[in-house]
């Protein structure tokens, strides 16, 4: 019995892996935004093929641009 496994993928930028198994033939990992971030482009989720590489292309996230109310502003503060 042959197990298929694909190369770690490197982390994103601005966020995280979450894998639902591992990285053998037909898992899917998901790629998670920080707070404050937005998916800038990219696949959010991947899946190990029978090639051994990832479906998709790597994720990159980006910060939002934002106007702030002032009680926004206070509750982002205090998180």
């Amino acid at each position: 019995v042959t197990v298929l496994q694909c190369n770690p993928l490197p982390p994103a930028s601005s966020g995280v892996l979450v894998f639902e198994n591992g990285t053998f033939y037909q898992d899917v990992v998901w790629y998670q935004c920080d707070v404050l971030y937005t998916v800038d482009s990219g696949d959010e989720n991947r899946t190990c093929q029978a090639d051994k590489t990832w479906s998709g292309e790597p994720l990159t996230c980006r910060g939002y641009n934002y106007t702030y109310s002032i009680n926004e502003a206070v509750y982002l503060h205090n998180m």
